[in-house]
């Protein structure tokens, strides 16, 4: 009787130390029910909310990692208003199963000189502008420039919770007036 009664208080507190060692959800991986991985194709290469798309001049023209062609999504401003502005420049958001996630974007934040307008920022400032996906945020290079010579591509892992996944772009800070963004792949983490 005593040997039972120790293997089953035993097995009681090895129980009681594995729940409360999970008891955090966040720190659970995620697996996605999906066997496909690449979801590109949830987001719209044309819906970043105000702004437009630019020509070939400014971007690369790429197809997404699902085969659609995506050209860059830009906003520019053209006035000391636009440079002091602060806050989301641009984003969508879209329905995703919860799971983590790997999402590459191309981004810019520019301030275009000799304009009629003028910034303080530094060129290569890295505290003015960031791309993020839900509360990963990763601060991009700002320029001065009046193309974009080179566009920046960047990663971000986001772990999803409540089936939605807003991307986009915002500025911290003034300086910057032109800002573009363009969706090169978002995959279900492996």
């Amino acid at each position: 009787m005593k040997k039972n009664y120790f293997f089953m208080s035993a097995f009681a507190a090895v129980a009681a130390l594995f729940m409360t060692s999970c008891t955090d959800a966040s720190d659970i991986p995620v697996v996605p029910e999906t066997a496909d991985l690449d979801v590109t194709a949830l987001v719209s290469t044309s819906g970043w909310g105000q702004g437009g798309f630019a020509g070939a001049w400014a971007a690369p023209e790429v197809d997404t990692s699902d085969g659609r062609h995506s050209g860059l999504a830009e906003i520019y401003h053209g006035s000391n208003d636009g440079i002091a502005e602060t806050g989301i420049m641009l984003q969508q958001t879209i329905q995703v199963e919860n799971g983590d996630y790997v999402v590459e974007l191309y981004a810019n934040s520019l301030y275009t000189p000799n304009r009629g307008f003028d910034s303080d920022m530094e060129d290569g400032a890295e505290d003015v502008a960031y791309v993020f996906a839900n509360e990963v945020k990763q601060f991009i290079k700002a320029k001065v420039a009046e193309t974009t010579p080179e566009n920046g591509l960047y990663t971000l892992e986001v772990r999803v919770k409540d089936g939605q996944l807003t991307l986009g772009l915002g500025k911290e800070k003034p300086g910057t007036n032109w800002h573009t963004i363009q969706i090169k792949s978002l995959k279900l983490a492996e």
